[in-house]
This record gives structure tokens, C-alpha cells and sequence, in this order.
């Protein structure tokens, strides 16, 4: 763990993405926005309330926890699969330049945590994206401002509460 490095949201993001394309199940962005969640309640787990898989806070909006930023960069794909990535565009002086897609760096993890990303990734690409809706929606983190939420009060979850809950509640872990 020494090693690890936080990682960029898109970065993972992307990561996820074409690892379930290769795996012939393409992820929409609900799908994509749970998965991301998953992962990094399993990083926080693993490595400690400190060391999250990703930078950033999720949001808590209707159907469930939200990292914005991937959200806004996939909202036009709807309710379909993610083929292509979004586009990573640095605008600097008022110039625009087009870049790669942003993508993890796979030197970045150690072989244990590398199979952590994959593994957790198999067992949610299995998982129905409505299934893991319903299944942040009965967390504590996202019950207990159940109503705020609907109300459209803008709420994060922190790391903090994310590892606090996992750690009480390990069965809810992806198995």
C-alpha cells in the first residue's frame, strides 16, 4: 500500500469502462456511478479511511451516490452502454487541446490492489444496475437523508462515512 496512488475519478472511470467492454458488458452511467462507489468503499476497506481509490466526494442524489464530474462527462449516454470515452479537453489561455483519455495508471497499484480493482469489478459488472440502486439506497449514509435528498438538498458523502459504514457493516461489501 506504500505505493498506492489516489487516483483521477475519470481515471477510474475509464478504467471501468473498458474493462467492461472487454468483458462483452458494457456499463451505463448508473451502472458506472455504482460501480465507482463500490470500488471505492472496497479501497477505503482495504487501506484505511485515508486512502481512497479516487479523489473526490460522492453526491447524494435520488438513485444513490454520484461522482458528478463522471456523470456530467456521460449523462448523454442515457440509459445505454458507454462505448467511447468522453472527451478530455484542456482549455488553457483560451485555447482548447484535445488530450488521451484519462486512464489509471496501472503502475500506480500493487498487484493485491490491482486484483482488489478487477475482482470488485467482476462481481459488479454481475450486478444489475438497479440492484446496486436499491442497495446504497438501504445504507445508512444515504437512508438517514432520505428526504433531503429528495428534495434535492446538495449532500456529499465523505470518505469518513463511507468507511465508517463498510467497516460496520463488512456483509455489504460486494461478495
Amino acid at each position: 500500500m506504500a505505493d498506492f496512488k489516489t487516483q483521477d475519478c475519470m481515471a477510474v472511470a475509464n478504467y471501468a469502462i473498458e474493462y467492461a467492454k472487454k468483458k462483452g458488458k458494457p456499463v451505463s452511467n448508473l451502472h458506472l456511478q455504482k460501480i465507482l462507489y463500490f470500488l471505492q468503499a472496497a479501497f477505503l476497506v482495504k487501506n484505511g479511511k485515508n486512502y481512497p481509490l479516487m479523489f473526490g466526494n460522492f453526491k447524494k442524489w435520488d438513485y444513490g451516490p454520484v461522482m458528478k464530474e463522471v456523470y456530467d462527462a456521460y449523462k448523454e449516454n442515457g440509459a445505454w452502454g458507454i462505448e467511447n470515452f468522453s472527451p478530455n479537453v484542456n482549455i488553457t489561455n483560451g485555447k482548447w487541446e484535445v488530450l488521451p483519455p484519462q486512464n489509471i495508471n496501472l503502475n500506480d497499484f500493487e498487484e493485491e490492489d490491482l486484483n482488489l480493482l478487477n475482482s470488485t469489478l467482476d462481481k459488479l459488472l454481475c450486478k444489475n444496475p438497479w440492484e446496486l440502486v436499491e442497495k446504497t439506497h438501504q445504507q445508512t449514509p444515504w437512508k438517514k437523508f432520505e428526504e433531503e435528498i429528495h428534495q434535492h438538498v446538495p449532500l456529499e458523502y465523505s470518505n469518513e462515512e463511507i468507511y465508517k459504514f463498510f467497516i460496520e457493516n463488512q456483509k455489504e461489501l460486494i461478495k
